[in-house]
């Protein structure tokens, strides 16, 4: 009757233990699932589940529940209670459609020729957005590593893909005990596949496997309290780790070296002042090595150190603002194969530094006084060839830093405001989620704010090719 009712594919669950007025569901079907139906051979109330799906139907006695709006992976379970504990379980079955989870809050289709989406994350919120395609379909998904609202420090990583009318969820990990700092995408094995890197309980490698991922563990037990690199650091293809510190524990960015078991082997630290430190990989002398560039969020010091082969590193490069720091990011922004980097300074202003074929690195553009930036990432936005600028600002507002630069003039950059905005803006990534060639953004904490044809909600027009 479940399957006449909701329209959806339904499998019976398996039990791991069940007593009087009590259970615990084990989900064996190597599939995600979206909801689960109970059935009692008489009516009882449900005294206390799970939260692992938040809504319950009906709330009062009866002899049929249905669980849904949430997703279980594989291996994960599902317990509940009742009375009158005599009662016994008739049947259990898992719901298989993904359409039982939260959909978007709201879709609209604008004037201006873009669409609008907000994804509601319900008890949690987004600290972290990437974007990839990560099944080889030329659609990229989006990789939410969300928080629970308030002091609960617990991490999951969802992933969403666009179905052609909403985002549906395609795969959700386990709750992990710990922080969620961020993200990073790599291939971490070599396999031609996208893997997802978790700083949430030490660096958590969640392998790409068909219709999903696999929790791989821990690759490194030390957890990095900022944005962290996983890249090639000595040039055998493998990534390999740089974690910047806490701020309680002093300054310095520690060096890991991937080993043939896809483990991490310390191998020591990179000197910095302070602690919660923020590293980008970037090619600071056109070399095709990946150098590291550091911020510290509290001390405002910026240093970029030099890959001299076989991690060892030569600080080359420092600067100081006066305030904190809140993001850093890299790109070679006059296409002169020396890659330059931006700083977003604490409730004020982005810096762009130039980098003069790794000689000297200076300020040429600022932006205006746009207030506290937690996040920025790079695309060609308008199809030019040449890469953009986006900030997120932290009272929901997002910056396009269009590039018109010529090297006789220096950088220069057209400052755009975003028509669209939410509340509490820490996250930004950029995708082409429904696979038409132009590029899509998604930001925000809750709800994740996503907008498809991001070009047109800045009010410029796409001129590259589809």
């Amino acid at each position: 009757m479940f399957a006449k009712f909701f329209g959806v594919l339904l499998i019976l669950a398996s039990v791991v233990l069940v007593g009087q007025g009590g259970a615990v569901y084990i989900n064996d079907t190597g599939q995600m699932v979206y909801g689960i139906a109970v059935v009692f051979a008489a009516p009882v109330s449900i005294t206390s589940c799970a939260d692992v799906f938040s809504k319950q139907i009906p709330r009062g006695e009866a002899s049929v529940f249905i669980f849904t709006e949430g997703c279980l992976p594989p291996g994960g379970t599902f317990w509940l209670s009742w009375e009158p504990n005599v009662v016994p379980v008739d049947r259990v079955e898992w719901f298989f459609a993904a359409e039982c989870f939260s959909s978007p809050k709201e879709i609209k289709e604008t004037s201006e020729g873009y669409v609008l989406l907000e994804l509601s994350l319900a008890e949690k919120y987004a600290e972290d957005l990437a974007a990839s395609d990560i099944d080889g379909d030329g659609l990229d998904e989006l990789i939410v590593l969300a928080n629970y609202d308030g002091s609960t420090q617990i991490g999951q990583i969802y992933v969403w893909r666009w179905d052609g009318n909403q985002f549906a969820l395609f795969w959700a990990s386990s709750e992990v005990d710990g922080y969620p700092y961020g993200v990073q995408l790599c291939d971490l094995d070599l396999d031609g596949k996208v893997d997802i890197l978790s700083s949430c309980g030490g660096i958590r490698w969640y392998k790409n496997v068909t219709q999903g991922f696999a929790d791989e563990g821990p690759v490194v037990k030390y957890t990095a309290d900022d944005i962290f690199l996983a890249k090639d650091l000595n040039g055998d293809l493998l990534p390999d780790l740089a974690l910047g510190s806490p701020y309680a524990n002093g300054g310095f960015v520690g060096l890991y070296r991937h080993l043939p078991t896809h483990r991490f082997s310390y191998l020591g630290d990179l000197p910095t002042t302070s602690g919660s430190n923020m590293v980008v990989g970037l090619d600071i002398n056109g070399d095709n090595q990946t150098d590291i560039g550091v911020a510290e969020l509290y001390s405002g010091d910026v240093y970029l150190f030099e890959n001299k082969g076989d991690f060892a590193f030569e600080q080359i490069f420092t600067y100081q603002f006066n305030t904190r720091i809140f993001s850093i990011v890299s790109a070679d922004f006059d296409k002169d194969g020396f890659d330059d980097f931006v700083v977003a300074e604490a409730w004020a202003r982005l810096h762009f530094f130039h980098n003069n074929q790794g000689r000297t690195f200076q300020v040429e553009y600022q932006s205006s006084d746009i207030g506290s930036c937690f996040e920025t990432a790079i695309c060609d936005l308008n199809g030019d060839n040449f890469l953009d600028l986006l900030a997120a600002e932290f009272d929901g507002k997002v910056w396009l830093y269009l590039n018109g630069i010529t090297r006789e003039e220096g950088f220069i950059f057209d400052e755009i405001q975003c028509q669209e905005s939410t509340a509490e803006n820490q996250a930004l990534t950029v995708g082409d989620f429904d696979g038409d060639g132009i590029p899509d953004i998604a930001f925000g904490s809750d709800p994740v704010v996503i907008i498809l044809n991001a070009p047109a909600s800045f009010g410029i027009s796409y001129i590259g090719r589809k």
